[in-house]
């Protein structure tokens, strides 16, 4: 084969990658990374389990985890009726009728203003998405010459090559290929 122009492996490399980001895209709920997106949360939800080392050939290549935001508990202020809260804010010597100036009194001397009432709202713990990562290296030589290959069929479906003694390599239904 005639050893390719910089242009023609830049082209090349583009066409990969743009295989690649499609591939990978967080934005896209359908492609390969949303399915184990999805697969990760799913295990979260019915184990509790937020992280799971990722394997290849039976060798730790990354990680894949749940991120979840804590559960938040918040209190404010509510007016709920105006005159009342005016006659508080004049009797208390406030400036204005500031919410935020009476949210401070509140918060320093755990006064509750006439006219108000407090407002709690609970936010429980919730699935904010999945991270994947991956040492390059590690992926490497976990397939070592079969890399290509695999890459190969892992991007555009071709056929897998022989693979080493004891390897193989197990489809996103965990068939083994």
């Amino acid at each position: 084969m005639t050893e390719l122009k910089p242009v023609e492996k830049l082209a090349i490399a583009q066409a990969v990658y743009k295989t690649v980001a499609g591939i990978v895209s967080t934005k896209e709920k359908d492609n390969l990374r949303g399915m184990c997106d999805k697969d990760a949360i799913a295990n979260y939800l019915s184990t509790g389990a937020k992280s799971y080392d990722v394997r290849l050939m039976g060798e730790k290549v990354g990680t894949y985890s749940v991120r979840v935001s804590k559960p938040r508990h918040d209190e404010r202020l509510k007016v709920v009726d105006m005159d009342a809260y005016v006659a508080w804010c004049v009797e208390n010597a406030c400036m204005t009728t500031d919410d935020a100036q009476a949210e401070r009194r509140f918060r320093e001397t755990g006064e509750l203003p006439d006219g108000c009432e407090l407002e709690v709202t609970e936010t429980p713990e919730t699935v904010a998405g999945a991270t994947l990562k991956v040492d390059e290296a590690k992926v490497a030589d976990a397939l070592g010459d079969a890399l290509p290959a695999v890459a190969a069929h892992a991007l555009f479906g071709w056929e897998l090559p022989e693979l080493p003694a004891g390897a193989s390599v197990v489809d996103e239904n965990g068939e083994v290929l």
